[in-house]
């Protein structure tokens, strides 16, 4: 079985519905710029720098383009 070693580098985010605020997310993945995170309750993915600064968001509740229900 292959070992991961994780490092705690950083905290960012709170409750709410702000740039810097989340509302139960359920998902996060990185790739060498971002970290995108599912915000579901927000209807929303959003993208912060490695350091938890943020970058910028899409989506928005309804069922079009560009819009989620609860992703």
């Amino acid at each position: 079985m292959a070992q991961i070693n994780i490092t705690y580098n950083n905290l960012f985010g709170s409750y709410g519905t702000g740039d810097n605020n989340f509302y139960i997310p359920v998902g996060i993945c990185s790739n060498d710029e971002y970290l995108f995170v599912v915000d579901k309750q927000n209807h929303r993915i959003k993208l912060h720098y490695l350091d938890g600064t943020f970058a910028y968001e899409f989506g928005s509740v309804g069922s079009g383009d560009d819009n989620f229900f609860f992703p």
